[in-house]
């Protein structure tokens, strides 16, 4: 029976373990993970589905991994399962101040992605020029993970909480370890091309609010409702790994929301979120093979993907157990 280590905790680490453990007979799964829900960055994730091309990856490849994932979320938001999951349908606005061209990866994935009505931007209360309606799904990852670690335990996973220091430590005594260390790659391998985005949130109680409105790509603020309150956001600060809230940019998210969304004002505040979102450009999704003390580790590469985490977790988790499964079935034919 293969012996498979996952590393990393997170929303790409779980669904790779999940996938591994589920599509590969006898595969005996260990995750490796220093934080786990609640206290991963991906438990503070706004959460919204979209079909966003992330830097450096070409766009038919994304379109792959972004249509897994949705067909994934998709078929969860309708059905029994729903409620554990954290997953539901949600429709809004993508909306900017100039024209701007649609989203071929949107039309092509998500439920339904269509050009907004002057009349519709007209009840705006700011002057946009374009946009869009959306139909997607949201991912509530205070939820998502933990049933992701109860459906990888039901099949005989095991979760360790401690903090990998190099992969060497796994040499011999697993067949492939699959890295989903996300920005602690900065350091574990050490890989250069990855950086930290550090993004700050607001949750708000606020229930009148049922569709999200994304203003310029966020740069203009983000209100995303969920079951239980609303994302306010948010920030995208390249290199900063300050991960206490700061008050100038909570002024700042509070101000570009309320002027979204009026109504906002009236809301109750639950509390501040900062968290670093690990990037690299492109996401790594490959095979490596190293050599230590003359014995060959194989190791799965899957990190890197910032804000897209959610959206393209569950596609490239697939595919990472694709080169799994090509490392082991190549292994037993030597």
């Amino acid at each position: 029976m293969p012996k498979i280590a996952v590393i990393g905790g997170g929303v790409v680490g779980m669904s790779t373990a999940v996938n591994v453990i589920e599509s590969i007979p006898g595969a005996r799964v260990t995750v490796y993970a220093e934080r786990i829900t609640p206290d991963t960055t991906s438990d503070g994730a706004a959460g919204i589905f979209r079909a966003d091309c992330p830097p450096g990856v070409p766009a038919e490849r994304a379109k792959e991994w972004l249509a897994l994932s949705f067909q994934h979320y998709g078929s969860i938001a309708y059905s029994a399962e729903a409620a554990k999951a954290g997953i539901s349908p949600l429709s809004g606005y993508d909306i900017y101040t100039s024209e701007q061209p649609g989203s071929m990866l949107s039309l092509e994935v998500i439920f339904q992605y269509r050009s907004v009505t002057k009349e519709e931007l007209a009840k705006l209360p700011m002057n946009f020029r374009s946009g869009y309606f959306m139909s997607t799904v949201y991912v509530e990852c205070q939820l998502y993970l933990p049933w992701l670690m109860k459906r990888f335990a039901s099949h005989g996973g095991r979760i360790l909480k401690q903090r990998v220091e190099n992969l060497d430590q796994f040499v011999g005594e697993y067949d492939v370890v699959v890295n989903c260390a996300g920005g602690g790659n900065k350091t574990l391998l050490p890989d250069p091309a990855v950086y930290g985005m550090r993004g700050q949130l607001i949750r708000v109680r606020a229930p009148w609010v049922k569709q999200f409105c994304y203003a310029n790509k966020g740069d203009l603020g983000y209100i995303i409702p969920n079951t239980s309150n609303v994302v306010l956001g948010g920030t995208r600060q390249r290199d900063n790994y300050n991960l206490v809230p700061n008050e100038d940019d909570k002024k700042m998210i509070w101000e570009k929301c309320c002027k979204l969304l009026p109504s906002l004002k009236s809301s109750e505040w639950l509390y501040d979120w900062v968290g670093v979102r690990p990037f690299r450009e492109p996401l790594r999704l490959e095979t490596e093979t190293r050599i230590v003390g003359g014995k060959v580790q194989k190791v799965v590469h899957n990190y890197g993907h910032g804000s897209d985490g959610v959206a393209m977790s569950w596609g490239t988790a697939v595919k990472a157990t694709e080169l799994v499964r090509q490392i082991l079935d190549t292994s037993s034919k030597l």
